[in-house]
């Protein structure tokens, strides 16, 4: 064998193992939030216009537990958040931590009266 494939080899072979490559993939998949999504809050929903939700928990980014609604229109959807310190917000957020490990059990949060 030659010298430089030998160094190609090599230097594939250190590109591959190099630990902080991978991880640089990693981090470019994995979103954090650096700050609160919602500024403005709804105290309550219809619960029959509530297509799909979507919870994000405090963390450093935020101090308090985000529910962002995908709530159906005339004119298509849009997204909402819903108080989470308020009654709905509160019966939400509990069936989601209930339910969390089995998320076809999730939609049943969005049913009336949860």
């Amino acid at each position: 064998m030659s010298p430089v494939p030998k160094a190609a080899f090599v230097g594939m072979l250190l590109f591959c193992l190099c630990p902080g490559h991978r991880t640089a993939l990693r981090a470019q998949a994995v979103h954090v939030p650096t700050r609160c999504m919602c500024s403005k809050f709804q105290e309550k929903v219809s619960p029959r216009f509530i297509m799909d939700f979507q919870i994000i928990e405090k963390g450093a980014h935020c101090d308090r537990h985000e529910i962002i609604l995908t709530v159906k229109q005339r004119r298509g959807q849009r997204e909402t958040c819903l108080d989470s310190s308020k009654r709905q917000g509160k019966n939400l957020l509990h069936c989601w931590k209930r339910h969390r490990k089995d998320p076809r059990k999730q939609r049943h949060c969005m049913k009336r009266g949860q």
